[in-house]
C-alpha cells in the first residue's frame, strides 16, 4: 500500500505507528480491519471515505491550554461538530493565540497541519489529494501564494481538487474543513473571506499572559509550577508572548538561570 495511502489511514484514526517502528522501518497496527478496507475502497476508487462512517472522537481537553478566548473555542467546537465543512479564520497580531488553538485543532483525528507561503499549487493540490484530511489546519494564511489560493477557494465551495498529471486529468471531492490562521486579512481577497467564518482574536492583557504561559509552561512544558511562575514573573513587562516563556524555559537549566537568560535575552 503507498505510504500516502497509510498516512491517510493514520489520518483517519483506523492505523496506530507501532513503537517498534524505526527511521527505516515503519510498521502498523490496524484498529478495525472492516473499517479499513471500506476506506481503502474509497481511496482505490478516487473518493472520499464517507466521514458520516467515521467516528470523530474529540480530545476531552481540546483547548483547555488556552485561556479566555471564550467564544473562539465556542465556535471552533460548534463548527467541530458540524455535519457539513464550516470554516474559521482567526485574525490577529503575533501573540493572540491563533498559533495555539491551530496547534490544538491538529490533535483532531484525520486533522493536517500546513503553512502558508511554503508550498507550490502542486505541492497543496498533491497535499489535499494524498492526504484527503478531514480537517485541513493553515498557520500564515496571508502569506500563501495565490495559486493556493485558488485551489482552497475550490475546496472550501463545492469540495472538488483538481490534479494534472503525465497529461491526465483527476478530480477529487472532499469533505474537509479549513480553519486558519492570519495576523492580517490585507492580502486575503474578499471572496476567500467570505468563505470562512472570520475571529479578530483580541490582544492579550498582562493577566491574560500571565495565566497562559503558566499553563504551556507547566502542561506542554512539563515544568516544574515554581519554575514556571519564577519565568513568568523575570518576563513580565518585556514581552506579553507566552512563546517568550517558552524560549526561557527550553534555555534554562535550573532555577536559578533564569535572571541570566532573561538579561541575555532583552539586554
Amino acid at each position: 500500500t503507498p505510504a500516502t495511502v497509510l498516512n491517510s489511514l493514520v489520518g483517519y484514526g483506523l492505523l496506530d505507528i507501532h513503537p517498534n517502528s524505526s527511521r527505516s522501518y515503519k510498521y502498523y497496527i490496524i484498529s478495525d480491519v472492516s473499517r479499513v478496507r471500506k476506506v481503502l475502497d474509497a481511496l482505490n476508487q478516487g473518493t472520499a471515505p464517507d466521514e458520516d462512517d467515521q467516528e470523530l472522537i474529540v480530545p476531552h481537553d481540546l483547548f483547555d491550554i488556552i485561556v479566555g478566548h471564550e467564544q473562539t473555542k465556542n465556535i471552533l467546537k460548534m463548527a467541530i461538530m458540524a455535519s457539513d465543512p464550516v470554516h474559521i479564520l482567526m485574525i490577529g497580531a503575533p501573540a493572540t493565540a491563533k498559533s495555539l488553538f491551530l496547534s490544538e485543532l491538529s490533535r483532531l483525528p484525520g486533522s493536517r497541519l500546513a503553512l502558508g507561503g511554503t508550498s507550490s499549487r502542486a505541492g497543496i493540490v498533491d497535499f489535499l489529494i494524498d492526504a484527503r484530511p478531514r480537517f485541513l489546519i493553515i498557520d500564515e494564511l496571508d502569506k500563501a501564494d495565490s495559486r493556493d489560493m485558488d485551489v482552497l477557494l475550490s475546496l472550501m465551495e463545492g469540495g472538488l481538487v483538481t490534479r494534472l498529471k503525465k497529461n491526465m486529468r483527476e478530480q477529487v471531492r472532499l469533505r474537509t474543513w479549513v480553519f486558519a490562521g492570519a495576523n492580517s486579512d490585507r492580502y486575503i481577497s474578499q471572496a476567500m473571506i467570505s468563505r470562512f467564518v472570520p475571529r479578530r482574536m483580541p490582544l492579550y492583557t498582562i493577566s491574560d499572559f500571565r495565566d497562559i504561559s503558566f499553563q504551556i509552561l507547566t502542561k506542554r512544558e512539563k515544568l516544574d509550577p515554581a519554575w514556571a511562575t519564577a519565568i513568568v514573573d523575570a518576563i513580565q513587562g518585556k514581552t506579553l508572548d507566552p512563546r517568550d516563556s517558552v524560549k526561557v524555559g527550553r534555555l534554562i537549566q535550573n532555577i536559578h538561570d533564569i535572571p541570566t537568560v532573561v538579561d541575555t535575552i532583552w539586554s
